[in-house]
């Protein structure tokens, strides 16, 4: 970008940066942590997971590099589908379990 004379940005340099960084917050997802969010998911809807335990997926999954973070998008992805093909939501088991 070219500075005004004075050492500046231009104003529609300035703006056109303002613009860019509005957008880079406004995209879902921009910034989050998906397998931070496979884990938390895991964590709460299902703590009582035969393969899955708590620990051992925040172990697995922190510091995740991209790679890894694909896996992760893909995992909660498929596991939402599996919750939703057998009528699961986010908390049944805590219900179930208060009602026994």
């Amino acid at each position: 970008m070219k500075m005004n004379g004075k050492g500046r940005l231009g104003l529609a340099s300035a703006s056109f940066l303002a613009v860019a960084f509005g957008l880079m917050a406004a995209v879902p997802g921009c910034g989050d942590d998906p397998c931070q969010e496979y884990v938390d998911y895991m964590c709460d809807c299902h703590p009582e997971h035969p393969t899955e335990d708590c620990d051992t997926l925040s172990n697995t999954y922190s510091d995740a590099d991209s790679k890894l973070e694909d896996a992760c998008v893909t995992a909660l992805d498929d596991q939402k589908a599996d919750d939703d093909d057998l009528g699961h939501e986010c908390g049944d088991a805590e219900v179930e379990e208060s009602e026994a």
